[in-house]
């Protein structure tokens, strides 16, 4: 039987909430998985035949050490997803080499730590209702904000402090759709579509940004219809990912603009929670990860 480890950060050895559904299914397909603290120096990662990134989310405090680290469980085991993957998803600024390779994302603007260059340096910001500021390192809306015409100077507040902590900021327009049909993510396993959910938005207008990571995982959540649309969009983002191998697990979460244009909000490469409970069937879901888990130590042994 298979050993395969979950990297997780310490304290979440449940998965976020979905151990009860992984572990078994993956006991059904032969896997022995067990969960282990990807920053604890006293694991034997070359002891697994196969480690997967899971419920890692301190790693946006320390990534340069995340990064190092999925670079030595490599070079010991089967990585998912790869390292490379991981580094190029660390930072945001993915978001750039997507929009290149003709995928829709919401227009960014990219303001670097130490340039001396703030929100008034760019006047098109001004024509957006709201604005969202948000390092372009973070997850779970750490450090994130949401702000309206009367709040530029709390939003430059804000780039200030991300560019106290030697981040650079990236600066977007608040696209109402996720206040009302909420943002929608696909869940796709060994290349297979699973299922879609629709998420509902986390940054209220005003509310002081939150330090904490793991915001995102408790909001409203719901399962949506797999529309050929939405099928498109998604294997169009994947297929533009760098490298463009099979991954074991994505997330691709969207948005529809004002004009009604699907547009990319996040590609969760490294550590996306499945939102297993809210798939149509969940056993099914948890059952489809493990098959394509098992899939994936096949062929990666």
């Amino acid at each position: 039987m298979p050993r395969l480890a979950f990297a997780v950060d310490a304290g979440f050895e449940s998965l976020g909430g979905e151990a009860e559904l992984l572990l078994p299914a993956m006991a059904a397909v032969g896997i022995e998985a067990e969960v282990a603290v990807w920053d604890d120096p006293s694991v034997d990662w070359g002891g697994f035949d196969g480690v997967v990134v899971k419920a890692t989310w301190n790693y946006t405090h320390q990534v340069r050490a995340f990064t190092d680290w999925a670079d030595r469980v490599e070079g010991l085991v089967p990585l998912a997803n790869p390292a490379a993957v991981l580094r190029w998803n660390s930072d945001k600024g993915y978001l750039t080499d997507l929009s290149d390779a003709g995928v829709a994302i919401i227009p960014t603007t990219y303001i670097g730590p130490g340039t001396g260059v703030g929100l008034a340096d760019f006047p098109d910001l001004a024509d957006w209702p709201e604005l969202v500021v948000k390092p372009t390192v973070s997850a779970g809306a750490r450090l994130s904000g949401r702000f309206g015409p009367g709040d530029r100077r709390q939003a430059q507040a804000l780039v200030d402090t991300i560019h106290g902590l030697g981040h650079e900021v990236m600066v977007q327009p608040y696209l109402p759709a996720v206040d009302v049909e909420g943002e929608t993510d696909v869940l796709v396993f060994g290349g297979t579509i699973s299922h879609a959910v629709a998420k509902g938005g986390v940054l209220a207008l005003g509310a002081a940004p939150t330090t904490d990571e793991r915001l995102a995982v408790g909001q409203w959540n719901r399962p949506t219809p797999l529309t050929d649309e939405l099928v498109a969009f998604t294997d169009a983002v994947l297929a533009a990912v760098p490298g463009g191998p099979p991954l074991l697990q994505a997330r691709v979460d969207s948005v529809l603009d004002h004009h009604g244009t699907r547009r990319l909000m996040e590609l969760e490469l490294i550590e996306p929670f499945l939102f297993l409970a809210a798939a149509p069937e969940p056993p099914a879901a948890a059952a489809a990860y493990a098959t394509a888990t098992a899939a994936w130590l096949q062929a990666a042994g």
